[in-house]
């Protein structure tokens, strides 16, 4: 049954590729109220899901060792980062970064993004169930916004809409792959599956960190922060109501 979760979860996370058509008929204002919120409550979520159900998951077999497997998870997903050149970005894009992108550009930075998305998923199901739940819950809401900036980019490359969607359902794809490699790795080399998922859990980490945060501090208005603010406390909040649901 894990591979069939591993499947429907990753599916799932492939069909926000088609946002892209609810985005044509949102008025661009509202979404620009809205999305700094998504990616906000988001931050919250992924580090609620490392701090609060991945981490003391681990640490049930690793001990303290778990924090130095969530350090390399952090140091190698930085590294894959620098490696594939993989460049993807949330909210607002500045008309000269759009000069330089090239839709490949977007579309293999977004491939390489949802692999690890599918690795992340099937390293948590090997563990539980709920924490592969909670851990495709993350994913996905982390991944709305990232779905619409690279849907508005890949359109200021002069793409047109259809062409847009169907390009990048072909990258979220990739997280099939992902989960699929994973599960048949650590299904044959069990021993490496209570190593794999604070490693899983440093790249989720890394992506909050590095990715969705520093979006964030790109706020000045006081307003605006403290909403923000709120939306990060809730998703961890959530995340540890869901702990507490779940035993």
């Amino acid at each position: 049954m894990v591979l069939e979760f591993i499947l429907a979860a990753t599916i799932l996370v492939s069909l926000l590729a088609f946002l892209g058509v609810f985005l044509l008929k949102i008025n661009p204002k509202h979404l620009a109220i809205v999305l700094p919120l998504i990616v906000s409550f988001a931050a919250g979520v992924i580090l609620g899901d490392v701090f609060i159900h991945i981490a003391p998951e681990s640490a049930v077999d690793l001990g303290p060792s778990v924090f130095f497997y969530l350090l390399f998870g952090v140091v190698a997903f930085l590294i894959i980062e620098k490696l594939l050149l993989w460049h993807h970005h949330k909210g607002a894009h500045d008309a000269a970064h759009h000069a330089k992108l090239t839709p490949a550009m977007v579309l293999i930075g977004d491939g390489a993004h949802n692999f690890f998305d599918g690795v992340i998923i099937a390293a948590s199901f090997l563990n539980n169930f709920n924490l592969g739940v909670l851990s495709t819950f993350a994913i996905i809401l982390h991944e709305i916004p990232q779905e619409i900036g690279d849907f508005g980019v890949l359109l200021s490359t002069g793409l047109k809409p259809k062409k847009v969607i169907l390009y990048t359902f072909l990258a979220q794809l990739t997280a099939i792959a992902g989960g699929l490699i994973t599960y048949f790795f650590l299904t044959n080399m069990t021993q490496f599956i209570e190593l794999f998922l604070p490693i899983a859990g440093g790249g989720l980490l890394y992506v909050a960190t590095s990715d969705i945060i520093p979006e964030l501090n790109k706020e000045v208005k006081l307003k605006e922060n403290l909403l923000q603010i709120i939306a990060l406390i809730l998703g961890i909040a959530v995340m540890y109501y869901l702990r507490l649901y779940s035993g």
